[in-house]
């Protein structure tokens, strides 16, 4: 999707941000079964944002209600999407405190390497969904989103190098 001509994005930088993923999936082919079979696939929230959240009373809120099918996923991806937004606003550390918390309370443990992954999977649907405005009608000027898209398309060049590194 990110590829079709209309969108007028860098064909390589969207080739080399999809080959990354690739090879990062590669990587963690091992623990993604592993997580798949011990139950890890469960209905969680399907766009876990920081806006999402409401810390008084503790409330997460806008759940994709409308597709149960987005919102099955593993559990870490759904943390990781948050952290990749809390990394966009500048605050990472509040998700590696809610991460902390969430790891230490479920037991549920995952690597450091499980969760770049996934944020460049959601990194490079960011990207995608943020290209998409380009081909709004509406939208007054085209520039902002070409350069947010690139800036995720970016990003999930970096999370996806991160995780290959063990």
């Amino acid at each position: 999707a990110l590829l079709a001509p209309e969108l007028k994005l860098d064909g390589a930088r969207v080739s080399a941000a999809v080959a990354a993923i690739e090879q990062c999936l590669s990587v963690l082919e091992v623990e993604l079964g592993h997580r798949a079979v011990e139950g890890r696939i469960q209905e969680c929230h399907g766009d876990l944002r920081p806006e999402h959240i409401c810390v008084s009373p503790l409330c997460i809120i806008d759940a994709l209600e409308f597709s149960r099918e987005l919102r099955v996923l593993d559990r870490a991806e759904d943390l990781a999407f948050l952290r990749l937004e809390c990394e966009v606003t500048g605050a990472p550390d509040v998700a590696d405190q809610i991460l902390s918390a969430y790891q230490s309370q479920s037991g549920d443990r995952f690597s450091r390497q499980l969760m770049y992954g996934y944020q460049a999977c959601r990194a490079l649907v960011r990207a995608k969904i943020l290209a998409w405005h380009i081909l709004d009608p509406t939208v007054a000027s085209l520039a902002p989103w070409t350069q947010r898209a690139l800036a995720y398309l970016s990003l999930c060049e970096r999370c996806a190098m991160r995780a290959c590194v063990s």
